[in-house]
């Protein structure tokens, strides 16, 4: 439960008011932690317009693919208060829409639901954002009881790295090993992570601001993976969505280079093989 706390930060005009696009699971997460008695949450769904004359931040819960929809949906004047979520390589996609200094966090906590129907939200403690609103979302989780920390641009690129290597490897692996979870991963197949960490890192270091490349490396990124896999240790990832978000992930490593692992595994999770067509 969100603990009631005297105020919101207001370090930008409009913190008393959020708007979440998209209720999926994080969505739906989203709009659980907020204490509902002293905001005022705005709920955009598929088709709606985001208004135009709110104010405050705009958390965008929705698939990478749903994005282009997204700014169709959002008024000029609300687009700077666009908060993304998504995982993946999208900063390309970010600059290209001159979207490129947008608040980004990397959401390291798992949402499920039970056979009930029930909405279960567990911590990985790694959650970071960085941008204009990264006051506002960490004390949106920090007061929820998670953790969140708000970090200057090339310590957020490091994370960047990070993320996509664990949104790239675990659920190709979990797939591959017969629906085990993440945690199964991480006590019966660490070498072979590290191993694909090793061989995909390269890949992405290139691309980052060299302080922020220097600041990875295999041992470090291997140990953060894992950590927040065990954080969740009964996650399976979802299959479904780490295809319709190929192109943001695998795919873009692949767009780099097909690597011997990589392909091995792909293959051995049984992708089809239209994806590796880039």
């Amino acid at each position: 439960m969100a603990k009631q706390l005297d105020s919101t930060p207001q370090s930008e005009e409009g913190t008393r008011n959020v708007t979440i696009v998209g209720l999926g699971l994080i969505g739906q997460s989203l709009k659980r932690m907020l204490p509902q008695d002293d905001i005022n949450v705005t709920i955009v769904k598929r088709g709606m317009q985001v208004p135009k004359s709110g104010t405050g931040p705009i958390y965008v819960a929705t698939h990478n693919s749903d994005l282009p929809s997204v700014l169709e949906a959002t008024p000029p004047n609300r687009l700077p208060d666009l908060v993304f979520l998504q995982n993946g390589m999208i900063a390309p996609w970010l600059e290209t829409k001159g979207l490129q200094d947008n608040t980004r966090a990397l959401v390291y906590f798992g949402a499920s639901k039970n056979e009930m129907g029930e909405l279960r939200i567990k911590d990985g403690g790694q959650t970071v954002v960085t941008g204009r609103y990264a006051a506002h979302m960490t004390w949106l989780l920090t007061q929820y009881g998670f953790k969140c920390q708000d970090l200057q641009s090339t310590m957020f690129q490091q994370k960047i790295a990070e993320k996509l290597l664990w949104s790239t490897i675990f659920w190709v692996m979990c797939e591959a090993l017969e629906g085990i979870t993440v945690g199964q991963v991480v006590a019966s197949y660490r070498p072979q992570v590290r191993e694909l960490v090793a061989e995909l890192l390269p890949l992405i270091e290139v691309t980052l601001p060299a302080e922020a490349a220097e600041a990875l490396e295999v041992e470090g990124a291997t140990h953060n993976l894992c950590e927040y896999s065990n954080a969740i240790c009964h996650a399976v990832p979802s299959v479904q969505m780490a295809l319709a978000e190929f192109e943001w992930r695998n795919g873009w490593l692949l767009s780099q280079a097909k690597t011997e692992l990589h392909m091995e595994w792909l293959r051995k999770a049984k992708v089809p093989q239209e994806y590796f067509v880039l």
